[in-house]
Formats: structure tokens, sequence, C-alpha cells
């Protein structure tokens, strides 16, 4: 899993937390 900060993204960033919380 690549760690790519994309602010352009925020459903990135909503699946990269639920993929911290399970």
């Amino acid at each position: 899993m690549s760690h790519t900060h994309t602010p352009n993204d925020p459903m990135a960033a909503v699946s990269a937390v639920a993929s911290v919380l399970g």
C-alpha cells in the first residue's frame, strides 16, 4: 500500500481512515 497525500481526493483520505479503523 502506497501513502499518497492527495488533497484533491477527499475520498482517498476517507478510504485510508476507514482502512485504519478496520
